[in-house]
């Protein structure tokens, strides 16, 4: 029979309250956490996160929903946000929504199943009506490196256009054919070709249509690209 918390208090001789600080995390007089961690450890107590969701109206879980798991720039946000989330107690459940809005709804419906306490979304479209419609301002929402046109959150980005438009400018001080192979319907490829016709019109150069190219968001879709400019003189 699997160990409860009354075991560890018949160990230590502590109270259910200071058990349950430990357990959550709470300061204790160090020779208390001592105690507690080694009848913990010896008895192999594992606590009940579901009754701790119930009480504490919490399932210490967080949802990430990512464009694709076939990413290395995806995974290593996502190790790095379940590093951090680690830290404060909280663990995560990861969904890859194969850069597919309709994808990302149904996976977000199935996250609120879990009774999670926050979402993480890596979009993958411009339009965020799919997280109104499930989410309703019930949970917190955070998204990374892109957002969303007609939803409102919290963001963490970086400034695609200001890059890319140095970037170019760096380029025509080369050359006058400067190219661009851009994504499809996502915010940075938007900012970022912004940047880049920023930098043309800086620099008075005409602004070749030929030259921008758009891809599909991936490695394979910015290869065919680029062949295809090849193809130009």
């Amino acid at each position: 029979m699997a160990s409860t918390i009354k075991d560890v208090e018949k160990m230590t001789g502590y109270s259910l309250s200071t058990i349950s600080k430990y357990i959550n995390g709470g300061n204790l007089r160090e020779a208390n956490r001592i105690k507690i961690k080694e009848a913990v450890d010896k008895l192999g107590f594992v606590p009940n996160s579901i009754a701790k969701g119930l009480r504490s109206n919490q399932s210490y879980t967080i949802g990430i929903l990512l464009p694709t798991l076939n990413s290395i720039f995806s995974m290593r946000i996502a190790s790095a946000i379940e590093r951090t989330l680690e830290k404060f107690g909280y663990s995560t459940i990861l969904c890859d929504c194969n850069d597919d809005s309709n994808i990302a709804k149904k996976k977000l419906q199935f996250l609120m199943t879990k009774q999670i306490d926050g979402v993480i979304i890596l979009p993958s479209s411009l339009s965020g009506n799919f997280v109104k419609e499930v989410i309703n301002d019930t949970i917190p929402v955070v998204c990374i490196d892109r957002k969303f046109d007609d939803f409102d959150c919290d963001c963490i980005l970086v400034d695609n256009q200001t890059a890319a438009k140095k970037a170019t400018l760096m380029l025509l001080e080369k050359t006058d054919n400067v190219a661009l192979i851009c994504g499809n319907d996502v915010y940075t490829a938007r900012e970022r070709q912004l940047g880049y016709l920023s930098a043309l019109e800086d620099t008075n150069k005409i602004i070749n249509k030929n030259l921008i190219k758009y891809g599909n968001n991936t490695v394979s879709g910015g290869y065919e690209q680029m062949l295809e400019l090849w193809k130009q003189e």
